[in-house]
C-alpha cells in the first residue's frame, strides 16, 4: 500500500482492525476505516466499498463468507483486493476460503477464485533456537500459462500443493526457496536441522 501510495494516482481504501500503521496520502488517495470506530464490521464496510470509487481495496482480514464474497466482487469489478486470511499454507489458503462457503456452491467460488486471483503469499514466523524468523513463499499469476495451472489447482488441493513444490508458476518462491534466502542472510550453524525445521510440506 506504501509504494502504491508514493507510485500511482489511485484511491486506496483501507479496511482494518485496528488500524495498524497509519498512511498519509502522497501520489494516491488514501482512506483508513477503523473496524468498530469508522464501520461496524468487515462486513459493512466491504460492502460500502462495492458502491464506492476506489481503485484498491485492502482488507486487514477475511472472517467469514460475506466479506469473502464481497472481495470477489471487488475483484469482478476491476479491483485490486489485498487480503490476509489465516491459514497453515498457499493451498490451505483456497481451502481456507472455499470451505466458508456451502458444498453446492462451493465449485461456483472456485471457479470465480481461479478467475481473480492473482497470487498468493504465505507467511510464517517460525522459531527456531528462541529466535522467530519470517519464512514467506507464494505464486503469481502472470499469463495464461499460470492462469490455467490455477484454475486446475483450485479444484485439488493436492494439485495446488504440487504446483508449488514443482515450480508450475513462472513465478514462485518455494519453501525450499525461502530457506535458501534466510539462511545465506542468517547463517545457521547447522543448516540440515535448521532445513528439517523450516522446509516442510506444502
Amino acid at each position: 500500500v506504501d509504494y502504491i501510495n508514493h507510485t500511482r494516482a489511485d484511491h486506496i481504501l483501507t479496511i482494518e482492525d485496528p488500524v495498524e500503521y497509519i498512511h498519509k496520502s502522497s501520489s494516491a488517495k488514501i482512506i483508513q476505516k477503523s473496524v468498530g470506530i469508522n464501520t461496524p464490521s468487515f462486513k459493512q464496510a466491504t460492502e460500502d466499498a462495492l458502491r464506492e470509487n476506489v481503485d484498491i481495496v485492502m482488507i486487514g482480514e477475511l472472517r467469514g463468507p460475506e466479506e469473502m464474497d464481497n472481495a470477489l466482487r471487488l475483484a469482478e469489478t476491476g479491483k485490486m483486493v489485498i487480503a490476509t486470511v489465516h491459514a497453515n499454507s498457499v493451498a490451505d489458503t483456497v481451502e481456507r476460503i472455499i470451505n466458508e462457503f456451502p458444498g453446492d456452491v462451493q465449485d461456483n467460488y472456485r471457479a470465480r477464485l481461479s478467475e481473480n486471483v492473482v497470487g498468493i503469499l504465505h507467511q510464517n514466523l517460525e522459531i527456531y533456537n528462541g529466535s522467530q524468523y519470517p519464512v514467506v513463499h507464494g505464486f503469481l499469476v502472470e499469463n495464461a500459462s499460470d492462469q490455467s495451472e490455477m484454475r486446475k489447482g483450485m479444484h485439488n488441493r493436492e494439485k495446488l500443493a504440487s504446483l508449488m513444490k514443482n515450480e508450475g508458476f513462472s513465478w514462485v518462491v518455494t519453501h525450499k526457496k525461502a530457506f535458501t534466502e534466510l539462511n545465506e542472510k542468517v547463517k545457521f550453524k547447522d543448516v540440515e536441522e535448521a532445513r528439517k525445521r523450516f522446509v516442510v510440506n506444502l
